[in-house]
């Protein structure tokens, strides 16, 4: 009973350290909005580690409040460089959607 529980034991060490040889940490630096986290979210859905349902809602939130703001640019670029919309009433949505902020979207 005591070499089953070592080789067990020891099957389970080996299998650690094996995953401890496979792994290679990096360092990430860069100013703040550089896309540093967005690279480790990448290398996490490349390789299969699954996201928590509390990561899922956050990352959702996440996106969300980057279409709001990458539209945003879109509607202040139009108005710079003297851009008229296609329809006349999508001016008013472009105004809305100035107003929105983006850091206090929730999902639906």
């Amino acid at each position: 009973a005591k070499e089953d529980a070592g080789a067990k034991r020891t099957g389970r060490e080996g299998s650690q350290s094996q995953r401890a040889k496979a792994q290679v940490k990096i360092v990430l630096m860069g100013a703040d909005s550089a896309g540093k986290s967005t690279i480790v979210r990448q290398l996490r859905l490349i390789h299969g580690d699954e996201f928590t349902p509390a990561e899922r809602r956050h990352m959702r939130l996440v996106i969300y409040a980057n279409v709001i703001t990458c539209t945003q640019t879109l509607v202040r670029a139009m108005k710079e460089l003297g851009i008229d919309y296609e329809a006349p009433f999508m001016r008013q949505h472009g105004e809305k959607l100035l107003k929105v902020s983006a850091h206090r979207v929730s999902t639906p």
